[in-house]
């Protein structure tokens, strides 16, 4: 099979139709020095094993446990089945491009420790909108250039936030991770994923580890959006609910929770949560007092208002600054706005990316996102200097 560059793991459950075209994905592009991990926790094996043995690839590792368990345990497996100098964790349905391993390797030739970049995305058939209807594919206007980034000021950033969003932080999920920086944090923490949402938590300890961390303005890895997912769910609204009933969150998830934070699961909660628990895990309490609490209830308040009550009750817990709050509310007021007026643009006049309507599958979605790529830059000469 010869060295293995990069590990691309896929932790999955309960979704083998998606699985099944990553791994066709996977197979029409030069994989020598990739390998992919596959970790399935599905309640039944839905013949994966048996659908990659057609391809005769020694470069797949599939491993199924039936027996269920969090997400973080399920992710936590792939990254120790997997041996790749870089790694990369992706979801069943997303998409990366055949370039992605000369990116590796010219990340490696240039001791570059972790790369995230501009994602395309792609709605699976049956994804539905709650206000903008898309079509199949977005590929947003992107330049080839590659900026290097503070993880320092990154992780100063979302603080100030209070982990409503990563922003250009280093990640594992949709990047680009040297391992030897994963080895770190699990010698500190006693896992790679210390937190409840595992892209939240690896990336708030990311930015503590790496040195060296690059974005790249192209969409060599590109987000994929089923009626299944989490991303599904939230272009519909629906990425909220009780804790106790989310069957992949850890068994203690009640009894760990911030009493700073609203007692219920929804994108802002859980993100916060893993943030916190990860600061906690490595040793920066500290921290804790740096986190925006203003800003994450101007938020948590404009996005999930349903929850009022719950806000309130949590409130309780912590010393608002009321003047923060409010500007923070607005300047998300602002951006919203901001983000309506874009699509808007991007739906009437095709302004800002391209759209293409009627993309069968996974496939054809990268082979058009690939022509896009090549006609902006060579991808041999990229640039990490």
């Amino acid at each position: 099979m010869g060295e293995i560059l990069l590990s691309i793991v896929v932790p999955t459950k309960n979704r083998s139709e998606y699985l099944k075209a990553f791994i066709d994905l996977y197979s029409t592009f030069d994989n020598r020095n990739t390998e992919l991990v596959i970790q399935d926790n599905s309640d039944k094996e839905s013949g994966i094993k048996q659908y990659i043995s057609k391809y005769k690839n020694k470069n797949i590792t599939y491993n199924y446990i039936k027996e269920s368990m969090p997400v973080i345990q399920n992710s936590e497996l792939a990254i120790i089945h997997s041996v790749g100098k870089y790694v990369c964790f992706m979801g069943d349905d997303d998409l990366l491009s055949k370039h992605v391993v000369n990116i590796t390797r010219r990340m490696n030739q240039a001791n570059i420790d972790s790369a995230l970049f501009n994602k395309a995305i792609y709605n699976w058939p049956g994804v539905e909108y709650k206000k903008h209807v898309f079509p199949s594919l977005n590929i947003p206007s992107f330049s080839g250039r590659v900026y290097k980034v503070n993880p320092v000021k990154e992780y100063s950033n979302l603080l100030k936030c209070g982990a409503t969003e990563l922003g250009k932080i280093p990640q594992l999920y949709h990047g680009i991770i040297k391992r030897q920086i994963l080895e770190e944090i699990k010698n500190l923490t006693g896992t790679y994923f210390p937190g409840p949402s595992p892209d939240m938590a690896v990336a708030t300890c990311l930015s503590r580890f790496v040195s060296h961390h690059v974005y790249i303005d192209a969409p060599f890895i590109s987000s994929g959006k089923s009626p299944k997912s989490a991303a599904g769910l939230g272009a519909k609204h629906e990425h909220k609910g009780e804790l106790k009933a989310m069957s992949f969150l850890p068994p203690d998830i009640e009894e760990k929770w911030d009493n700073r934070l609203p007692f219920v699961w929804t994108g802002p909660t859980i993100y916060a949560q893993s943030a916190l628990e990860a600061i906690k895990s490595m040793g920066f309490v500290g921290d804790h007092q740096r986190f925006d609490f203003s800003y994450f209830y101007a938020y948590f308040d404009t996005f999930c208002s349903e929850y009022k009550e719950l806000s309130q009750e949590a409130k309780k817990n912590i010393s608002l600054n009321y003047i923060r709050y409010w500007l923070s509310r607005a300047g998300i007021l602002s951006k919203r706005i901001k983000v309506y007026i874009k699509n808007k643009m991007l739906l009437s006049l095709h302004w800002g990316g391209k759209l293409v309507d009627n993309v069968p599958n996974c496939i054809e979605a990268e082979r058009i996102i690939d022509e896009e790529l090549e006609k902006v830059f060579n991808i041999e000469m990229i640039d990490f200097k």
